[in-house]
């Protein structure tokens, strides 16, 4: 009879383990659910110190909970992709995200082992898991693991005071925030129903929440505060052309046969008009989305047909235009896919009014699974228009948070995205470039080919969007806020709270003795 209680209990807490992973997917993008991450994981911890039988059975309920939350949202950006040669993608994420979740039932992360926490009177039961979460979130940025799924900081994108808080520590402030809650409440629980516990839990239980209790108002109030709307000065459009260049056969015959100026040739009048269309709405700066063109304009080997006509349209239009192209070698047509292409370039171009060419600025993050290569990388100019400091950003670099600093701290003002985005991965990346206009205190235009181009302010609220679950053609145009960036605290001290997470992570670990050889493994 004991058995089978015990039994019951161990599948009991599996079953909440199991809802914690789903309540943490439906929390993140592009769920508008974002109220369930402040307890999307109190289920699994309240079964980690009420239902397992011994550690092992916490670990595996940990880790269960972990492998669902970021599984599932990396399954639901990647499966449609269908297959990686012969291989499913779905297949090669689903690997991934195992091996991953063993890796955390090895170390019994976030939570570490009830026997632990019981020990040291539950002291850490708060701070210490909360602090490898975010640990976790920051190694994986830093290693691009599945790096831009799965960050609690994303859950908040509907919350706008609390996305505030990015602005103080960026996105690592969220997440330790977020976990916190999760961790204080499972606490108070633990205090509640469990009569051994409760000694030793009820003081740090009722620490942890009266201090959530006056903190998270605070923020809230001061969110609040710092987000007021602010009146637009500057008018921006994004040109989304519904469809890349693979949808369209002319282009893709002309891009097959590396007939980059036919190609030029070929699309320079459809976002040309579209420009117009822009202009008459009264844009101000329009941005095409990324590798619009596949030559440099500027490179006197080519044409001058691309040159004069960028000069023309920005002068006819009176608008400055952002415009990114991509230099794909001979080699790089080769070597693709193995990141051996020497000369690849993916750069971007602002053209004026009066026909200057700025820049070109380079692609900081060049994506390394698909042997990218942005041999110009590590350029940040900043351009001092009559309008505003102006700089451009390049697909990937939304998902890493140094790019937008770098550019903010120089006095760029409004951030110029180009990306080149599928529906699967839309409504996260729209959340992250969100982020970094909090982080920083700039306004960000997104320019996509097909779906999610938006415009955001300093403070991250949306003042226009196209749909993130479906492919449409539209022009999205708002009048966007300027002020002084790079004024964020977070904008003068980096990461510095997601390398403090990472090392609390190691301190976490080695602060719990003899864990492998006490844990059966």
């Amino acid at each position: 009879m004991a058995l089978r209680s015990t039994t019951a209990r161990f599948y009991a807490g599996l079953a909440l383990a199991a809802l914690s992973g789903l309540l943490l997917f439906l929390a993140l993008p592009p769920h508008p659910t974002g109220f369930l991450a402040w307890f999307a994981l109190v289920p699994c911890i309240c079964a980690q110190f009420l239902l397992a039988p011994h550690d092992r059975a916490a670990r595996l309920y940990g880790a269960v909970a972990y492998t669902l939350g970021l599984g599932l949202p990396l399954l639901a950006a990647f499966a449609p992709l269908g297959r990686l040669d012969t291989v499913p993608v779905a297949a090669l994420i689903a690997g991934a995200v195992l091996v991953a979740g063993h890796l955390v039932y090895l170390l019994g992360l976030p939570t570490g082992r009830p026997s632990w926490h019981r020990r040291t009177r539950f002291r850490f039961l708060v701070v210490g898991p909360a602090a490898a979460w975010v640990g976790l979130e920051f190694l994986r940025l830093l290693a691009q693991l599945g790096h831009v799924w799965g960050w609690l900081a994303t859950s908040q994108a509907d919350n706008l005071p609390f996305l505030q808080l990015a602005a103080l520590g960026g996105p690592w402030l969220i997440s330790l925030a977020v976990t916190a809650v999760n961790y204080a409440l499972a606490l108070g629980l633990v205090a509640l129903l469990s009569p051994t516990d409760r000694p030793h839990a009820r003081r740090p239980a009722l620490a942890a929440l009266v201090a959530l209790a006056l903190l998270l108002p605070a923020a809230f109030l001061w969110g609040t505060i710092r987000s007021r709307p602010q009146p637009g000065t500057v008018r921006v459009a994004a040109l989304q052309r519904g469809a890349e260049l693979g949808d369209v056969r002319e282009f893709l015959q002309l891009w097959g046969t590396r007939n980059w100026e036919g190609l030029s040739r070929a699309l320079l009048p459809d976002m040309a008009a579209r420009t117009r269309e822009a202009a008459a709405l009264g844009a101000q700066i329009v941005v095409w989305p990324e590798a619009a063109l596949w030559l440099d304009p500027l490179d006197p080997a080519n044409s001058a047909y691309s040159r004069a006509a960028l000069a023309t349209l920005a002068h006819e239009t009176g608008t400055t235009l952002v415009v990114p192209y991509f230099v794909l070698t001979d080699q790089g047509a080769v070597y693709w896919f193995l990141g051996r292409a020497p000369g690849m370039r993916n750069e971007t171009l602002v053209v004026t009014p009066n026909g200057r060419f700025l820049g070109p600025s380079a692609k900081d993050h060049p994506i390394p699974f698909i042997g990218e290569v942005s041999s110009t990388r590590g350029r940040y100019p900043i351009h001092d228009l009559p309008l505003v400091h102006l700089a451009t950003l390049t697909g990937y670099d939304t998902a890493f948070t140094d790019s937008a600093r770098r550019l903010a701290r120089g006095g760029a003002q409004l951030l110029a995205l180009s990306t080149h985005d599928w529906v699967g991965q839309s409504g996260t990346y729209g959340v992250h470039t969100r982020l970094r206009a909090v982080e920083n205190g700039v306004a960000i235009v997104k320019c996509d080919w097909e779906v999610g181009s938006l415009v955001a302010d300093p403070y991250g609220r949306l003042l226009a969007a196209a749909p993130t679950d479906r492919t449409v053609e539209r022009i999205v145009w708002a009048d966007v806020p300027l002020g002084p960036a790079g004024r964020t605290p977070y904008a003068h001290v980096g990461d510095v709270l997601g390398w403090v997470c990472l090392g609390a992570l190691v301190l976490f670990l080695a602060a719990q003795p003899r864990y492998l050889m006490t844990s059966g493994i």
